[in-house]
C-alpha cells in the first residue's frame, strides 16, 4: 500500500513540475493586453455597439459556488473579473462616461425626432377625423414611444421600417 502512496505522491510532483516548467516557457509569449478607458462617450458607443463581439464572450467562472458563503456566484458587469474588454466596461461604467445625463447631445435630437413625428401624427389624425371626431392618441404614442426607445439602442436609423408596426399591434388586454 506504500508503495501505491508513493507513486500516487510521485505522479503528482511530475504533473506539477510539468505544469510549471510548460508555464515558464510560454510566460514570454504571452503579454498582457493593457487596459483602455474612454473618456469620450461618442468614442465609448462607437467601441461597444461596432465591437459588440468582443464583450460578447464573456468566460464561464472556473468556480459556480462561492466558497465563503456557499451560495452561488453572482456577479454583475461592474464587479466580474473577466479581462481587458470587460475592464475597459467596466471602468466607463463605473465612470458613468454612459450615463444619460452625459449622452445628452446624442439623446436630445432622438427626442425631438420622437415629438415631431408623434406632433405629425396626432396632426394628420385630427385632419382625417375633422368635425369633433375623437382622435386616439394610444397609436402615435406608442409608435413614437418605440421609436425612441429603437434608437436609443445600438443599430442604425433606417431600422425602423419593420418597428413601426410592430408598436402598432392592438393590446387586448
Amino acid at each position: 500500500m506504500e508503495v501505491v502512496q508513493l507513486l500516487a505522491v510521485g505522479l503528482a510532483v511530475l504533473v506539477f513540475l510539468a505544469a510549471r516548467r510548460r508555464r515558464s516557457r510560454h510566460a514570454h509569449t504571452t503579454r498582457p493586453m493593457p487596459t483602455v478607458e474612454v473618456g469620450d462617450p461618442d468614442v465609448a458607443r462607437r467601441l461597444i455597439v461596432g465591437q459588440a463581439d468582443s464583450f460578447s464572450n464573456h468566460p464561464n467562472p472556473p468556480l459556480a459556488v462561492d466558497l465563503d458563503t456557499g451560495h452561488p456566484k453572482t456577479e454583475s458587469v461592474t464587479s466580474a473579473p473577466c479581462g481587458p474588454y470587460w475592464r475597459a466596461l467596466r471602468s466607463n461604467l463605473t465612470a458613468n462616461v454612459l450615463h444619460p445625463s452625459r449622452l445628452g447631445r446624442l439623446v436630445v435630437p432622438v427626442q425631438r425626432g420622437a415629438a415631431e413625428a408623434l406632433v405629425a401624427d396626432l396632426r394628420s389624425a385630427t385632419r382625417r377625423g375633422a368635425g369633433g371626431v375623437v382622435v386616439a392618441v394610444r397609436d402615435g404614442v406608442y409608435a413614437a414611444q418605440g421609436r425612441l426607445m429603437a434608437l436609443k439602442g445600438p443599430g442604425e436609423p433606417d431600422t425602423l421600417a419593420p418597428l413601426n408596426q410592430l408598436f402598432l399591434v392592438p393590446d387586448d388586454n
